[in-house]
């Protein structure tokens, strides 16, 4: 089980790389939400926007779905570190609560 704040940094890294790569195809969250739900899924736009800003984590199973539907690897929302990561200028580093 995670700490509450290994959450917290988790959900500040997986955000980020939600809406970066739902960007990166052109999407707006109501798309990704279509294609979640499409592949069997949940999502609402609602919720994207919760985890796009690091207010909420996606659940294993749908960050699995976000990893089919944006065609990245699954680890890429598990992880707090990613190779890519040191492009995420942008991204502000996470804190410990």
């Amino acid at each position: 089980m995670f700490s509450v704040s290994t959450v917290s940094m988790l959900a500040a890294r997986v955000g980020p790389r939600i809406k970066r790569d739902r960007e990166a195809r052109g999407w707006s969250q109501l798309k990704l939400a279509n294609a979640m739900r499409d592949a069997g899924g949940s999502g609402y736009s609602s919720q994207i926007s919760l985890w796009e800003n690091s207010r909420s984590l996606p659940s294993e199973p749908n960050r699995l779905l976000l990893a089919k539907v944006l065609e990245k690897p699954p680890d890429r929302y598990f992880t707090i570190s990613q190779p890519d990561d040191e492009d995420d200028e942008d991204e502000p580093e996470p804190q410990a609560a």
